[in-house]
């Protein structure tokens, strides 16, 4: 339980942070939460995220079948910078501890390894809740392009998303390693690589092993 270590992948919109986790799941066995992924089964009916989000915004937000409608909520949500703050104060502590419980779980079945926590919150997260944190680092300009190019976002609506999200120097003060996403995906393995290959807790020999 002890050899599980625990690292917190974090950056903006578009910033490539699901390339990152799927490189040290694929090569190093990591075990991968996405905050995302947990909040979405929090949104579902019954579950307390769902409560919280029909108590703050109403059943306007729900489809046919009384399920949160996330492009309604979306909407709803897009520019309105109050109404945004409401929904994390009340989704974040639920997210948090439910992230909680799945590192718990795996540290039980789990003498050594990795878990790599995906998330582009950093508030609220308390210091014991991960042993190290990267910041995926990628220009606006290329987060941009990739978001138009591959989800259909007007700029406008990038902009409103990216402005909702810590700014590059909150990433940078938070996260422990900056690793720099440009496009070349090659580049951004070799500099994972090197800071698994001289991080402290490799040093020690948690038995962390790349495949091949």
């Amino acid at each position: 339980m002890a050899g599980c270590k625990v690292i917190g992948i974090f950056g903006g919109v578009g910033s490539g942070k699901s390339l990152a986790t799927e490189y040290l799941k694929t090569e190093y066995h990591a075990y991968v939460i996405h905050a995302d992924d947990i909040a979405h089964r929090l949104y579902r009916k019954g579950q307390p995220g769902y409560k919280a989000v029909i108590r703050i915004c109403k059943k306007s937000i729900l489809d046919a079948d009384g399920e949160i409608d996330r492009n309604k909520l979306a909407n709803l949500l897009y520019s309105d910078r109050e109404l945004i703050k409401k929904i994390n104060a009340a989704i974040h502590p639920l997210v948090y501890k439910k992230t909680d419980e799945m590192i718990l779980n795996y540290k039980k079945n789990h003498n050594n390894g990795l878990i790599a926590y995906e998330a582009a919150v950093i508030s609220g997260i308390r210091a014991g809740f991960i042993d190290e944190s990267w910041y995926i680092y990628t220009p606006k300009d290329e987060r941009r392009k990739r978001l138009a190019d591959t989800r259909g976002y007007s700029i406008k609506r990038i902009d409103e998303i990216m402005s909702n999200q810590p700014d590059d120097d909150e990433y940078r003060e938070f996260c422990d390693k900056v690793i720099v996403n440009d496009g070349n995906i090659e580049k951004m393995e070799e500099q994972i690589d090197e800071i698994i290959k001289h991080s402290q807790w490799q040093q020690r020999k948690l038995h962390i092993y790349r495949i091949g």
